[in-house]
């Protein structure tokens, strides 16, 4: 705030030089950027995803040079060799670095600040869960124990416990974008669940409110379905896009094969290359049983996988 007085920072080594040395260090750029605190510099038509890696790949030469800028002010020196402006834009270019996807800007913003901001892990969802039309967590104002609900969320502060009675039981926190609320597996629920629960996994909880009076209300989960399972499931079509390198006829057999193993309701359309364009081809006669380990196989071969709804 003290160095903000003398104007706007302009960018992420201007920052680094008006703050000085020993003033901020790589753990709380990298804290400031995650937060999104520079997003304010982001250029017209960037997203916090392509905009926040390349600021964490510049922390090492802006903070070199903010300490020679530091360092220079001390000495009454404007530049130890006069540095030109040209000099200085290009010193100041930020490298360019793949962006990061919706999930990983949620992610470090959690880690930064411990909390999402402006991404949420489910965003990634949202049209599967509009058709769903699940409430969220704000919208059941008034839960009451006995009551079924069924929420979408992510599993955080998972712990795992023994009882009295030597019994394994899993407690958390379910949260949405609107709140969150206690959740809890037991018993047989536990034995049937336990290999699915995870820190930051993200599922359909179904379950039952226990809501003591004068208590927060605890969700004790009865099942649990991924998200990615759960748009599997939902698609009314799998859309493959056929790496170009493996456009052969055996690659192209063995990927029929796969795709032939298990039958179902849900389309296929394929992306390949003809001549100089990209084709989607429209598969007239298969239809398969959707799922993630499908999605996997077909990653495994290099494949990329779009779940249509």
């Amino acid at each position: 705030v003290e160095a903000r007085k003398a104007g706007r920072f302009t960018s992420l080594f201007d920052f680094c030089g008006q703050l000085g040395s020993g003033a901020v260090n790589r753990r709380g750029l990298e804290s400031l950027i995650a937060a999104g605190a520079f997003d304010s510099m982001m250029p017209e038509g960037s997203t916090a995803g392509e905009w926040r890696p390349r600021l964490f790949a510049a922390i090492d030469s802006a903070l070199a040079q903010g300490l020679r800028a530091s360092e220079d002010r001390m000495m009454g020196q404007s530049g130890l060799f006069g540095v030109a402006d040209g000099e200085t834009a290009v010193a100041e270019t930020l490298p360019v670095v793949p962006a990061w996807p919706q999930d990983e800007v949620a992610r470090r913003e959690k880690l930064a600040v411990g909390f999402y901001l402006s991404a949420h892990p489910l965003d990634n969802f949202a049209g599967l869960l509009a058709g769903m039309r699940l409430k969220s967590i704000a919208e059941y104002d008034d839960l009451q124990s006995g009551q079924m609900v069924k929420l979408a969320g992510m599993i955080s502060g998972l712990q795992v416990r023994t009882s009295k009675r030597g019994n394994r039981f899993a407690q958390f926190r379910f949260e949405d974008r609107s709140g969150g609320i206690k959740g809890v597996v037991l018993g047989e629920n536990f034995n049937k669940l336990s290999m699915l629960l995870a820190d930051d996994g993200l599922f359909i909880a179904e379950g039952q409110i226990e809501a003591p009076e004068g208590q927060d209300p605890t969700l004790k989960v009865t099942d649990l379905r991924s998200l990615y399972e759960a748009e599997a499931m939902q698609a009314r079509t799998i859309d493959i896009t056929v790496p170009d390198a493996r456009e052969d006829t055996k690659f192209l057999e063995d990927l029929y094969h796969l795709l032939e193993r298990d039958r179902g309701h849900c389309g296929v359309s394929l992306n390949v290359t003809a001549g100089p364009a990209r084709v989607k081809v429209t598969a007239a006669d298969l239809s398969i049983a959707p799922s993630r380990a499908l999605q996997r196989e077909l990653e495994d071969r290099g494949c990329t996988v779009a779940w249509v709804q």
